[in-house]
């Protein structure tokens, strides 16, 4: 998927110690400081970043008749109680997708975001959500400040349940090191993006 290429190109953003270099032409976002200078990466940048590539593509393409929406009501209802799994429950409430592209009225892609690693439950409600709404591409994509070889294996052992989820792409970047990483026969692999003859990404299942 073109529009998920240039965007990937676009977060990849150089870090000095006391600034963030990074290409106007690409995107226009600036990952800020806290006081103490560290640099704060989160979910926000991930999906402004994704929002300004997914602009460009549909000015490109003239005939694109594309739509998005942030923090989507879910179609569905849930519950996310603490300490027991998340699940489609009728006397639940809606959830909210982080953003999902639309072809007119029609849900064509969700797309949930995550920044560095949190605890296994955030993932989990995010792909109980994925499971269950209904699209034809679904994404979870992540974006770390930095990685090694625990972080990589931390998010595996979190993320394994994508691969029940039809149709289903993750994508993971680290900002430090420029790398990407996608989730393959269980296992996080070191990844180009890469289409296959019709122009799509491979998806998991």
């Amino acid at each position: 998927m073109k529009l998920l290429r240039c965007w990937g190109r676009s977060i990849s953003l150089k870090q000095k110690k006391n600034a963030i270099e990074h290409n106007k032409d690409n995107s226009r976002i600036i990952f800020p400081q806290y006081s103490e200078g560290e640099t704060r990466v989160s979910e926000q940048e991930l999906r402004f970043v994704f929002v300004e590539e997914f602009n460009k593509y549909c000015e490109d393409n003239k005939y694109c008749d594309l739509y998005y929406s942030v923090e989507t009501p879910t179609l569905l209802k849930y519950s996310f109680e603490k300490g027991k799994k998340s699940r489609v429950d009728d006397n639940g409430r809606s959830g909210q997708i982080g953003l999902v592209i639309h072809d007119k009225e029609k849900r064509v892609a969700l797309i949930e975001f995550k920044a560095l690693n949190p605890p296994k439950r955030s993932y989990q409600k995010d792909f109980c959500k994925l499971k269950n709404e209904v699209a034809e591409l679904k994404y979870f994509i992540m974006l770390l400040h930095s990685s090694d070889k625990a972080t990589l294996k931390s998010i595996e052992e979190k993320i394994k349940e994508i691969e029940q989820i039809k149709g289903a792409y993750f994508y993971c970047y680290d900002l430090e090191n420029k790398k990407k990483y996608a989730f393959k026969n269980g296992e996080i692999v070191e990844k180009e993006m890469k289409d296959n003859k019709k122009g799509q990404p491979q998806p998991l299942n």
